[in-house]
């Protein structure tokens, strides 16, 4: 594993305004068990999740290339950008080429949001600039989830509870010339995204702007494209489809189906255009929602707006397009105002 880290902590002082910047990482092979194969976050450090981090702000990580490398066998990510993590505010990663990578992958193969606090907030997280281009990228086999060749989420809140995600981005991204192949989902993008439920996380004012998919090439995708304001995953009930008990429960079960848990506001997707990209071999076309998923918690005011779909190619599919306000099971509840706005398809 590489990680590219603006900031460690190695005390209990905060760690304010360290740049890393101009890192090349290119025809590196990375073969073996990893979680993640390469890391680019702002920091500040592993092992302490005792609750009693400092609040850290400013750090910023720029001018990243990653290209030409053999990516194998990670089961989480094989590339993982984060902008603020673990008690940080206003971290920013900014201008990333990854191009020309050959990525086996577990659950995500790129991922990339601008807040995932695993303790404390992670406020005013920023990713953007990034080129994503001819990449190929395929999971391993029985990853256990669903498995995503390139995800977007703004703001996300991972594993842990009393955490909030405020007012982070992810915007101009261009992902280009890439192939995907066999997985559930080819391009997923959100506004915000709630991994476990509980009472205290909050996702708000989010957002993911400014995407272009275009002249890419999928091949048995499941679900060619996913857009949602919000989404949330409810891993307080079965990981994968949502009902318990199953295989794994990550808490306990509420007693009362009703109570408002975790919540994501305000948040969004604004400004995508998928363009020009060959698909063979699907389920879904697309599928848009303002909040979207499954679990406890509610989901209020999440939209998509102004999402273009033109002089896309189709072969050996079922045709399938969802474009819905509200797309949730299970007991996540929608508390008004998720909506979508402006989307058109045009020379299918």
């Amino acid at each position: 594993m590489i990680g590219l880290q603006a900031a460690t902590l190695a005390g209990m002082a905060p760690v304010n305004n360290c740049l890393l910047e101009n890192v090349w990482i290119s025809n590196c092979h990375f073969h073996g068990k990893f979680r993640i194969a390469v890391q680019v976050f702002c920091g500040v450090g592993d092992g302490l999740l005792d609750g009693n981090l400092p609040l850290c702000s400013g750090n910023e990580v720029r001018n990243i290339q990653i290209t030409g490398n053999v990516i194998e066998n990670s089961f989480d990510a094989a590339i993982n950008i984060i902008a603020a993590s673990l008690n940080q505010t206003a971290a920013t990663v900014h201008d990333l080429k990854i191009s020309g990578n050959k990525i086996k992958h577990g659950i995500w193969g790129i991922y990339m949001t601008g807040c995932e606090p695993v303790i404390g907030c992670g406020d005013n997280g920023k990713v953007y600039n990034v080129e994503i281009s001819d990449n190929e990228l395929e999971p391993t086999e029985n990853v256990g989830e669903i498995t995503v060749g390139i995800a977007i989420q703004a703001g996300r809140i991972d594993y842990f509870d009393g955490t909030s995600c405020l007012d982070s981005s992810v915007e101009n991204v261009k992902m280009v010339g890439n192939t995907l192949r066999k997985m559930d989902q080819g391009i997923f993008i959100s506004g915000a995204d709630i991994l476990f439920d509980a009472p205290d996380n909050l996702v708000k004012n989010c957002r993911a702007e400014n995407i272009t998919v275009e002249n890419n090439a999928f091949r048995d995708v499941k679900e060619v494209v996913v857009i949602a304001g919000s989404q949330h995953e409810g891993r307080r009930v079965d990981w994968q489809i949502g009902y318990p008990p199953h295989e794994k429960v990550w808490g306990e079960l509420l007693e009362n189906d009703d109570a408002i848990t975790c919540k994501t506001c305000d948040n969004y997707v604004k400004g995508v255009t998928v363009r020009k990209n060959q698909i063979d071999g699907y389920r879904y076309k697309y599928r848009v929602s303002g909040l979207y998923g499954l679990g406890q918690g509610t989901g209020c005011g999440n939209f998509c707006e102004d999402i273009l779909f033109e002089e896309n190619q189709f072969e050996r599919g079922e045709g399938r397009i969802s474009v819905k306000n509200v797309f949730v099971d299970d007991r996540l509840h929608d508390g008004g105002g998720n909506e979508v706005k402006n989307i058109q398809c045009k020379k299918q």
